[in-house]
């Protein structure tokens, strides 16, 4: 059987060959009408949960961690995906200088 490039990874934008009539078998994995990889469709169900805004942030940061995704690894994903990783992985910085420190009040 000549296995064409039939399906595109929404999360990577890979072309990779998945057998549709597989969709009729009991065991068919349907991630992989999503995605050409487990990993891929764990990030692309972690990005859909925060972009739904099902989780925080730091909940989505958290799982991507657990998978191994990290801000230093995101450069195989599509242009899009990369985006949403970004502002996941985004830490607001913190400016010291508008920090105030208050000082104890002397109850009398």
């Amino acid at each position: 059987m000549d296995e064409k490039l039939n399906h595109k990874c929404v999360v990577c934008g890979t072309r990779y060959h998945h057998c549709d009539d597989c969709n009729k078998m009991k065991t068919f994995t349907p991630w992989r009408t999503i995605c050409d990889t487990a990993q891929h469709y764990q990030v692309y169900l972690i990005i859909k949960d925060y972009s739904s805004k099902n989780i925080t942030k730091n909940r989505a940061c958290e799982c991507l961690n657990r998978i191994d995704v990290s801000e230093k690894n995101i450069k195989e994903y599509k242009d899009s995906i990369q985006a949403i990783l970004k502002e996941i992985f985004n830490k607001p910085k913190v400016n010291k200088k508008l920090i105030k420190t208050t000082e104890p009040v002397d109850e009398e």
